[in-house]
Parts: C-alpha cells; structure tokens; sequence
C-alpha cells in the first residue's frame, strides 16, 4: 500500500468519526446547534451605595445579561500620606516612617514603658481579601451563598501553581512581613478581589434564566481600625520575639524622609472608604439558545463557604484534651481549621498564624474528627495531617500555619465521599494544645480558632426562580 493510500484512509477515519460523533455544544443540559457566535461583553458595576469602612454596601448583577462567566472587585485603597511623599513611597519605601505612639512591653522584670519610635505603617498583609469581612449572593431576599474574604486569602494559595501564586498575591496586597514591604502597602495601586459565584468555575452563571428575580452580591467590609498593621518596634533587652503595635493607628502622626520630619499623616476622619466597582464578563448568546435555558430545569452544584468560630482561654493550654462541637452543618469536603493569637489579631496581622516564639511551634500537639460518637479521623500529629495533605491531598504545598480536614484525595474532588455534617449530626473537634508560649506585648496566650468548611449545595433553577437543593 502506497504513502498516499494510508494518508488517504487516515483522514477519511478521521472524518468519519467527526461526522458519527454528531458534534453538539451544551450549555445547563440544554441541545441547540451553534448557528451563530455569542459575543462576550466587559461590563464594570457601581456599587449602590457608597462602599464605607465598617458598613455593607451591594452591586446588582446585570438583568440583560445572559450568562454571567467572571466577576471581580476592582478595589483602590486610600492612603494616609501627603501625595508628595506617596510617590517616594512608591520608590523607595525604605525612606519613609511614621512615628509610633509609645509602647510598654513584658519584659522577665515586668512591663517596661517603650518611648515613640519610626516604623512602618501599611494596610495589612492582603488587604484585598482581609478587608471584605463577608459577602453573600442573594436572590431577591433568599441568600444563596456566602463566602468570608479569609478564605480566599487561603485557598488560592493550594489551589494554584507556582507560577501563577506571585501574580494573585501582587493583586490582592500581599507581602513577606518585612518593613518596606509593609511601608509600600500604604501607596498600593488597584487591587482584585475575586468572587467564587456558582457556575464560574465551569460555564458560567445563567443570569437569563433568573429572569424573575432580583440577583445581587452583598459586601461587608472591616473597620478602619482593622485594617493597619505596622512594622517591628524596637526591643528592650531581653526581648527576643518580634514586637508590633496594638491596635496601629497612624493618623496624625509625625512622617520621617530619611530620619527628617517631613509633614504629618491624615487623620483618621479623611479615611472614609476605598474605591470599589466591579469587572465582569458576560456572555450574551442567540435567541433559541436564550430561550432553551430559560425553559431548562438547571442544576448546578457548588460549594458554600461556611465558618466556626470561638475564642480559646488562657488556661486551656494544657496537656489535657479539649473539644469543640462544630456548629456549621452541610456535606463537606474539606475543613480548614486556622488558630491566630489574640495579640496577632489585636496587631491586625490576620495572615500571621504561627505562636509567639519562645515556646511550642505548633499550637497543637494532636488533632482528630469524631462524628456521632465515632472517630472519622483518628487524632494525629497536625504536622504530619499538613505534610499529608500537601503531598497527597491539594494541588500545591502552603507554608500557611492551616490544618487540613480533607475528606477524599482533593479539596476539588466531587461531592462522593464528602463528610455527612447536617444537623441531624453531631460532630466534634477533638484537640490538644501544645505549650506556646505569651506574647510578650500582651502577656497572653489567648487565641481564637476559626474552622472554614467547603459545603455542598446545589442552585437549582427554574421557571425563573433560583433556589436551593439542600436547606438548613
């Protein structure tokens, strides 16, 4: 058989099996034939209120949209410096310092008063997603989904890749701690907060088929106060671990050039909100294909962010075991547990997770599971449970002090196998604390632990209305 001969069979088996396989595109389970192209549409929203510090404010998604394929905060945040030294903080951030107010300290001898010093004043390690408290989806009163702006400060950090990781922390105010870092956050340029809606993370969001409801996002943000972290204040002798200010404040302070005073900060009051709008993306696609998914019945699964949180005393640190009841209910796939120290949070250094140094590593010495009287993960080391689910159970390795609560081989995986937690459930954490060490700036050990679940759900949509699979 000829060259030519093969060829000739070779493309014809391969037309063959173009024509047999009948080749339909499929949107929500509905058939068409693509006749003509869907055109993409960037369109940015106003928010409808001002946004404000410590206030919620909501951004209605498009009604003569199709289908809703990216949605994102475009955020620029405010600065407390005069606009001549903001383009020298933008340089050369090692210029710049902000007089601090005084300090005392916990020293072997007692509390030692600290007098003013210059150090670095930035908003906190990424601001973008530590500033958006909670935000929720809603469709006319009924909320659909919630999601807390921690987590996505968590988990595109083990969702991503190597590469891609220094691009989401660029955009979202990021930085390694260290005090010009901290200094160049007070000048950042335009930030992005990206919203996990349902259906994006496949083919989109099917706004058409919402078409009898009223389908906005709602945003809560933190306070002022919340949001500034400083850099390292001198040490008295003695003091080996790394000291920062509590609640920062650098309002009408005095600014250092190179050691020389060189104007004041704004106050407080000027500081009212960012700058918020929203980017989107929006497909709007052909009459018949428009029309079939508004009469489809449409499913969609996604995954709600749900959180627990207590504060632990100082006297829990001990050797005995310890247990707290869950009291967020769903069919979860992974739990993230995080435990951050009064005095970090006091610090605003949210993204700070690890213990004072001086004692302990590790907040726990075990961890466990039990579900109605059962141990559905036996209590392990936490470092050896974190060493597993970086090899074995998500996409890449985080240095983050998180412990991971992995039911299944991913955080991605479908809902098979996820952990049965509704309320007809009873479930517990079971812990026991290693001894850490106080801070020496509050003279505590005292810590609050969150647990943020990944729940189940389905967005189930018809005849115009959206509602949800599963209640609780």
């Amino acid at each position: 058989m000829s060259e030519g001969t093969v060829l000739e069979l070779l493309s014809r088996g391969k037309k063959d099996a173009y024509q047999n396989q009948n080749p339909v595109r499929t949107w929500f389970g509905s058939h068409y034939e693509r006749r003509s192209p869907t055109t993409r549409e960037y369109r940015d929203l106003i928010p409808e209120n001002q946004p404000r510090f410590g206030q919620s404010f909501d951004i209605i998604l498009p009604s003569d949209g199709d289908i809703l394929t990216a949605f994102d905060l475009r955020i620029t945040m405010p600065t407390w410096l005069p606009p001549d030294i903001v383009t020298i903080n933008r340089r050369n951030p090692s210029k710049v310092r902000v007089l601090s107010a005084p300090y005392r300290v916990l020293t072997s001898s007692g509390y030692v008063n600290m007098p003013p010093a210059p150090i670095a004043y930035g908003w906190v390690n990424g601001i973008t997603n530590y500033m958006i408290k909670k935000w929720a989806l809603f469709a006319d009163t009924m909320m659909i989904m919630e999601g807390y702006g921690e987590f996505n400060s968590w988990y595109p950090d083990m969702d991503t890749t190597h590469f891609q990781a220094p691009l989401i922390h660029a955009s979202t105010g990021r930085h390694d701690a260290s005090d010009n870092s901290i200094e160049f956050n007070a000048t950042l340029q335009e930030l992005v907060f990206r919203v996990p809606l349902p259906g994006l993370e496949a083919t989109g969001l099917p706004l058409c088929a919402m078409n009898q409801q009223k389908i906005y996002l709602r945003f809560w943000l933190r306070s002022l106060s919340e949001l500034v972290e400083s850099g390292l204040l001198p040490a008295p002798p003695g003091v080996t671990a790394p000291l920062y200010e509590l609640a920062p404040a650098p309002w009408a302070r005095s600014i250092l050039v190179d050691g020389v005073p060189t104007g004041t900060t704004s106050a407080a009051r000027f500081l009212k909100g960012p700058t918020i709008y929203a980017r989107t993306i929006v497909l709007n696609v052909e009459n018949d294909l428009r029309d079939a998914l508004i009469a489809q019945h449409i499913e969609i699964p996604f995954r709600r962010q749900l959180r627990d949180y207590w504060e632990i005393s100082k006297n829990a640190f001990s050797e005995a075991p310890m247990k707290h009841t869950l009291l967020i209910g769903g069919y979860f796939q992974t739990l993230f547990m995080g435990i951050r120290s009064i005095a970090r949070i006091s610090q605003n250094k949210y993204y700070d997770l690890t213990p004072s140094p001086g004692g302990a590593t590790e907040w726990l010495a075990e961890l466990g599971l039990n579900v109605n009287g059962q141990d559905r993960i036996y209590p392990w080391g936490p470092v050896a449970m974190r060493t597993l689910a970086n090899n074995t159970q998500i996409g890449r390795d985080v240095t983050a002090g998180l412990y991971y609560l992995v039911f299944g081989s991913s955080p991605d995986d479908e809902p098979a196998g996820a952990c049965d937690l509704t309320e007809c459930q009873k479930a517990a954490i079971n812990m026991r604390f290693a001894p850490v060490a106080a801070d020496p700036m509050t003279g505590s050990n005292q810590t609050s632990l969150y647990v943020i679940g990944l729940s189940w759900n389905v967005l189930v949509i018809a005849d115009g209305i959206a509602s949800l699979k599963f209640v609780d």
